[in-house]
């Protein structure tokens, strides 16, 4: 009879019932559907699902199959954790999902976050610290590169961002050569990691690195790679950085991208307004004979304003002593004095001319005796030299200005330009205090201890 054809639940094996919901992938099917729903919130979620999964039954290349259903998940960008609970589990998404390209909200509030801070070294942290919160994972670390010293700084790390590695180690310098982002499940394993020193950065950042993302900050007009940025450490410990992930991680560098664009263009705008008022006062000082009291005062007025007008973080001024072939300057009471070819100054003394170099290692002349004094603490970078001359065109003096402040770190024609005219309206009272100073220097004899303190100054001469 017709009712032999009709099975009932009982009838049914559960082997069936398995083999019908795998066969058609119905758990993937609802997750997805369930996704959809936690994603967008619908006020009614039937409405929802039914213009759904009419616009999708209306295309023409429709077919029904499981490759389908993958791509209408990948679509959402979200993957719950669990599948084996069902749907209820679709809603209970972990923290993994918060990582969705779909998380508007989060990357809004990140975009936010990074855009509200003008700061270099503020914005860089901020940078990290979205990138941890978005991606889940327990590091971030920015990275910046500067392709003609072939160089790398760690602009989120405070202790390291004045120091310089090669562009060519690591995961980092791998990245930066291809362009393309990397993606490392497990760092144990060399095969997927790749041969090169992975490890580099992440000794020095002293992290232990299980699994990594990273990607290249690219110039938006000529593709040039110029930084990177890195996630490391997926969390919880057991989870790994998926497409999802790097998706998200892209996202996150474009808006760090124009946020550093932004950073540096509001630097450059207060520099410029720092510049100009440093260049004022300091005309306003040299016209005014009640503000250079002494020699002393000049050499102050002159190298604290000119550290001002370049943005560099030291400055030293040189008078040059033609006769005695000696190079001199005034540290308090002190008068020093050193061989006038010697460093990179005297370069500039016997030449007459600017010396402008972004990295002080690359010059024959250059002594890092300073920079070892200083157990690492200070590391000279880039260095500007400028002559300062009579009416006669003779080198009388020099300004050496080391390391430039800021994200461009080298100083440029501008600041030479400029160096040159302050020190051209500055001569002719240098000159004349100058004068002064040496009829009365042979008649001063140093006491033993300021003879040492002398010597020891001479050596830390670059």
């Amino acid at each position: 009879s017709f009712s032999c054809l009709v099975l009932s639940p009982q009838a049914m094996s559960a082997a069936h019932i398995k083999q019908y919901l795998a066969t058609k992938n119905i758990h993937s099917l609802l997750q997805w559907l369930t996704t959809e729903l936690a994603v967008h919130k619908p006020d009614d979620p039937l409405l929802m699902i039914h213009n759904l999964t009419s616009s999708i039954l209306s295309q023409p290349d429709y077919v029904y199959s499981e490759e389908h259903i993958q791509k209408w998940m990948a679509s959402t960008r979200l993957e719950p954790q669990h599948a084996s609970n069902g749907v209820n589990d679709a809603i209970q998404t972990d923290k993994s999902a918060a990582t969705s390209k779909f998380n508007c909200r989060g990357i809004i509030d990140a975009m936010r976050a990074i855009s509200a801070d003008v700061s270099p070294t503020d914005t860089a942290q901020i940078i990290t610290e979205q990138t941890c919160s978005l991606l889940n994972c327990e590091y971030a670390v920015l990275y910046t590169c500067d392709a003609e010293r072939q160089t790398i700084s760690i602009n989120s790390v405070p202790s390291l961002k004045d120091r310089t590695f090669p562009s060519n180690q690591g995961v980092i310098g791998r990245c930066i050569a291809s362009g393309a982002l990397i993606t490392i499940t497990d760092t144990r394993n060399k095969m997927e990691a790749g041969t090169e020193n992975d490890d580099y950065f992440d000794e020095l950042l002293q992290i232990n690195n299980r699994n990594t993302v990273c990607c290249p900050l690219k110039d938006f007009d000529t593709g040039e790679v110029f930084g990177v940025l890195q996630a490391i450490n997926k969390q919880p410990n057991e989870c790994t950085f998926n497409s999802d992930d790097a998706d998200l991680l892209n996202v996150v560098a474009t808006i760090a991208h124009s946020a550093l664009q932004n950073m540096i263009v509001y630097e450059m705008a207060t520099t410029e307004r720092v510049r100009n008022s440093a260049m004022l006062e300091l005309w306003s000082n040299l016209n005014d004979d009640t503000q250079i009291t002494n020699l002393n005062s000049l050499l102050f007025t002159i190298t604290r304003r000119c550290m001002d007008i370049v943005n560099a973080a030291k400055c030293t001024f040189y008078f040059v002593d033609h006769q005695k072939q000696q190079l001199w300057t005034m540290t308090g009471e002190v008068n020093i004095r050193m061989p006038i070819d010697q460093g990179l100054a005297g370069a500039c003394a016997t030449t007459g001319q600017v010396i402008n170099e972004a990295n002080a290692y690359d010059r024959e002349e250059f002594s890092s005796t300073q920079d070892e004094k200083s157990n690492g603490g200070f590391v000279t970078k880039s260095m500007l030299c400028v002559p300062m001359k009579d009416s006669q065109d003779t080198v009388i003096g020099l300004i050496q200005l080391i390391n430039k402040c800021g994200v461009i770190d080298t100083f440029d024609d501008n600041d030479s330009k400029i160096l040159q005219l302050v020190l051209s309206a500055a001569a002719p009272i240098v000159e004349r205090h100058q004068l002064f100073v040496l009829k009365d220097q042979d008649s001063r004899k140093l006491s033993p201890k300021n003879e040492q303190f002398v010597s020891d100054l001479k050596q830390n001469l670059v």
